[in-house]
């Protein structure tokens, strides 16, 4: 009721005056406190309030913390002003011209840049490399970056999260840069075409002047503290994958999509990764019962991802009984999974998501055993032709829905 009356009060002031200029100091001083008290819900509020006076375009200024230009980038002069800046957005801003990027030397708070899809190069890149306080870096879709580009980028030492998603000029050399990101928690090279499996040494061997030319021997990197690993999904990827990166022991995540060649062989180092919490292996056609069996011992895995494995049995199914942990679970248009894949994984009581879209082998009977799982949120069996509308109906009944796709 207190806001109402204020609001009203303005109002009739509002109307007595020629402008916003002549408001007396306390009533201005209210409707900066109602602003405040609103948050974010206030920023289009903000450039009008800074052609007030001067006593609030100071205060206006001093609250921006975020920035998302659109069409020609602000200037150095532009940016100068807001000293509290902590997140500049240019993913709408079309015109962007990387050399303005050397207006980002003043704003020491800034945490976050995103130039997802802008025209950036290497020498853009060399005016961020003074943002000490940065933590979050998005360059995905950015094209012309290469790994003279990632040199730079590897003196943000606080940097925590980095994505790089379909930068064709980055290799496998230039991840060997961000062997100083010691803090860095997530990084993102999905489909980056000049990154093939041998690239991935690069993450746990130290590079200096040279490139490493093996795996065996090369030492510890420094990139401990990743939790996430977005990788490439094309096919000739990771033959060696899990063991270069079986040291990285804060990974939590790992998506590793359409990888074919050796991988199954590779999953012999999958043991190390105590701490895996999702692991996505979406239409690895190798992978196997055999590669299931290590995966069976990932404990902590909750998020399980075997789309499209053309290979894996209801045998490799048993394997994947013993993650009592998992909670996600997809094994869409796995041909040969069939009820007594389902009864395999039956220790699964935490299951709450479990997808068996296109399992033609699957019947009635099988979702019968899936009967046990009270933890079950959701089933998606779009396509399963074995199953019946009556058995899909009861499943419903009981309390848990088959979800459509």
């Amino acid at each position: 009721m207190e806001l109402c009356h204020q609001e009203m009060a303005i109002e009739q002031v509002h109307c007595d005056g020629p402008d916003w200029g002549m408001l007396a100091f306390e009533v201005l001083d209210v409707v900066k406190k109602v602003l405040e008290r609103n948050g974010s819900r206030s920023w289009p509020v903000m450039k009008a309030a800074r052609l007030v006076n001067r006593h609030w375009s100071r205060w206006a200024t001093e609250s921006v913390t975020t920035i998302r230009p659109t069409g020609s980038p602000p200037g150095l002069q532009t940016l100068s002003k807001f000293k509290r800046v902590s997140e500049v957005n240019f993913k709408r801003c079309f015109l962007f011209v990387d050399d303005q990027l050397h207006a980002f030397a003043g704003l020491k708070l800034l945490r976050h840049v995103i130039l997802e899809g802008r025209n950036v190069t290497d020498r853009g890149l060399r005016w961020l490399s003074s943002l000490g306080a940065l933590t979050a870096l998005s360059l995905s879709r950015c094209k012309l970056i290469t790994d003279v580009g990632l040199d730079h980028v590897g003196k943000l030492t606080d940097l925590k999260v980095l994505e790089l998603a379909r930068c064709p000029f980055v290799t496998g050399a230039g991840l060997g840069h961000l062997g100083r990101l010691t803090k860095l928690a997530y990084l993102d090279v999905g489909v980056c075409d000049g990154i093939d499996d041998d690239g991935l040494r690069h993450l746990t061997c130290v590079v200096n002047e040279k490139v490493a030319t093996g795996w065996g021997g090369a030492g510890r990197g420094d990139l401990m503290t990743l939790a996430t690993l977005d990788l490439p999904a094309t096919g000739h990827f990771a033959n060696h994958f899990l063991s270069h990166v079986s040291q990285l022991a804060a990974l939590a995540s790992a998506d590793l999509p359409w990888c074919d060649q050796g991988v199954a062989g590779a999953l012999g180092c999958a043991g190390n990764f105590v701490g895996l919490l999702a692991l996505n292996l979406e239409r690895c056609a190798e992978i196997t019962d055999a590669g299931l069996e290590h995966i069976g011992k990932l404990w902590s895995l909750a998020q399980l991802d075997l789309q499209g494995c053309l290979s894996i049995t209801d045998r490799g199914l048993s394997h994947v009984g013993n993650l009592v942990s998992l909670t996600y679970l997809n094994l869409s248009d796995c041909e040969h999974v069939t009820n007594e894949g389902l009864r395999n994984i039956g220790p699964l009581a935490k299951l709450e998501y479990l997808a068996l879209c296109r399992c033609d082998r699957v019947t009635d009977e099988g979702l019968r055993h899936l009967e046990r799982f009270e933890a079950l949120k959701c089933l998606h069996v779009f396509g399963c032709r074995g199953i019946s509308r009556e058995a899909k109906e009861r499943f419903e009944v009981q309390g848990t829905p088959c979800c459509k796709r």
